[in-house]
């Protein structure tokens, strides 16, 4: 889950890979960004071929969202604050 992001409520992103087989993203990374219906929370999908701490895929999923913005995909307005990923544990 992605918190307080900047991404508009109802925007849904999805990744592809323009040099990839059936047009994959590259993993590790995020693959889709898609709306909750709450305002300013969105679900984030990221895979990875291999073991990652959850601190480097929240790196990621920051860096990606970053990356979006300055790539304009998203809007100029920044965040309030900066892009909260917003983890669950399974019990």
């Amino acid at each position: 889950m992605l918190r307080d992001s900047g991404i508009p409520d109802s925007l849904q992103v999805r990744y592809i890979g323009l040099d990839t087989p059936h047009h994959l993203p590259e993993l590790p990374g995020v693959y889709n960004i898609a709306p909750t219906g709450i305002p300013g929370l969105h679900n984030v999908k990221f895979g990875s071929p291999v073991a990652l701490s959850e601190r480097a895929v929240q790196a990621e999923i920051r860096a990606s969202v970053r990356r979006l913005g300055e790539a304009g995909t998203l809007p100029a307005t920044p965040p309030s604050s900066p892009p909260s990923p917003a983890t669950r544990r399974s019990s």
